[in-house]
């Protein structure tokens, strides 16, 4: 029995084991789809949603009824039921009727602006799993040149060595081989491990940490298209699409209802009974009472809900009037690192890059002819590596912006 039990575990183990080493291949419109689905913080702003939806019946619900019976005069040594007088009594507690309506109107203030910041939420996911999945992509790019540098910086150590031995190189030019393959090698593994961060930070914005990095496959390209912006236009749609701005605008309404609702608190609230009574002789009696409070204390209760909310008011306007002043500075900063960004990448894409290339071509096939020594090839060879690197830091600046840029009007760029 105990080697039935044995081979089965060994059997489930391999067959969950291969399950898990699968390749899980994903697109950048999956990697949204599950960011939205999965994420923590679009899931709490969710059910925040929810929640304020609840409390809103709460806020217009009159208090629990008080339901009682009592049983008076009953002679010691004797059963309740021996009563001389018994009364069963339903009292109800009322607000002041405007209150209720009020703290209706609050509540749904405070539902739109929990779906604002669930809007916020589900725009700055959607960005950032974005400008992940493309990081991902660029540094994917930058592992692989740097695995072409490292190919390229042993091929030519070997060179070296074997000009030294032959007398026909330099001991200058073997050891200053061997330096830059040790400096490739650094460089490749500082490409391995920031590849690695980037899956890793993907993987948390789509909650699905318990999947090993290097399983990923992207299936989409780094596709660059020139994305034509206004400054004015995008000002225009921060001013009516931002949803902290709308929060904020959201906010005052809240502040305001609470400052009404703490003059109100100078209104009486009523109190209803109706109660019917039962005696020896009479068992069909009826009773009903009305009561209001008397807010007599109003110099320390009341006073301090009107200061309170009064204040609570006055920091309302100061945040939407704060927001609405950094908006365009955070916007003007944002579009310019956007435009020079774009424009870097043209340099790079219409001259720079082609340019190093051609510069690298030539230096190779004169090195190899012997019409230039090893030095000037490394030249050529660190000026192709750098600006390629610079290219693909440059590609990740650009996604940056234009991610901040998304966050600031409210909506993604296509």
């Amino acid at each position: 029995m105990k080697i039935y039990i044995f081979y089965y575990i060994l059997i489930t183990s391999l067959l969950f084991g291969q399950q898990a080493r699968e390749k899980i291949y994903l697109s950048l419109d999956k990697a949204v789809e599950t960011a939205l689905a999965k994420n923590f913080e679009v899931l709490r702003a969710q059910n925040n949603v929810e929640a304020l939806k609840g409390k809103f019946w709460n806020s217009i619900s009159l208090p629990s009824p008080w339901i009682s019976l009592s049983h008076d005069f009953v002679p010691i040594g004797k059963g309740l039921s021996d009563y001389q007088e018994r009364t069963w009594e339903i009292n109800q507690a009322i607000e002041f009727p405007t209150n209720i309506f009020l703290k209706g109107s609050r509540s749904n203030y405070e539902i739109s602006a929990s779906r604002d910041d669930l809007d916020k939420t589900m725009i700055e996911t959607t960005s950032n799993v974005k400008k992940l999945y493309t990081e991902v992509l660029i540094r994917t790019k930058k592992l692989a040149l740097f695995q072409d540098n490292l190919k390229i910086a042993k091929d030519f150590l070997e060179k070296a060595d074997l000009k030294f031995k032959s007398g026909e190189g330099t001991k200058l030019e073997a050891i200053t081989a061997k330096i830059q393959f040790n400096e490739a090698s650094a460089s490749l593994k500082s490409a391995q491990n920031d590849l690695k961060f980037s899956k890793n930070a993907l993987l948390t914005q789509l909650n699905s940490i318990q999947i090993s990095d290097s399983l990923i496959v992207l299936t989409d390209s780094l596709a660059i298209t020139r994305i034509n912006l206004k400054y004015e236009d995008l000002l225009q749609e921060a001013v009516a699409n931002n949803s902290s701005l709308k929060r904020t605008d959201k906010q005052i309404e809240i502040a305001s209802i609470n400052k009404t609702l703490a003059w109100s608190s100078l209104l009486p609230n009523f109190n209803f009974s109706y109660y019917r009574q039962a005696e020896p002789d009479n068992p069909n009696l009826y009773g009903v009472s009305f009561g209001i409070s008397l807010p007599i204390w109003f110099l320390f209760d009341q006073r301090g809900q009107i200061q309170e909310a009064s204040a609570n008011y006055n920091i309302a306007l100061e945040e939407n009037h704060s927001l609405k002043n950094s908006i365009p500075l955070e916007l003007n900063n944002a579009y310019t690192g956007f435009i020079y960004e774009q424009e870097q990448l043209d340099t790079y894409r219409n001259e720079l890059l082609p340019e190093a290339e051609s510069v690298f071509g030539l230096a190779k096939l004169s090195y190899d002819s012997g019409e230039i020594n090893y030095v000037e090839f490394l030249q050529a060879k660190q000026n192709l590596i750098s600006i390629r690197n610079n290219y693909f830091n440059s590609l990740s600046n650009y996604f940056t912006v234009l991610s901040s840029l998304e966050k600031i009007i409210g909506r993604i760029i296509r």
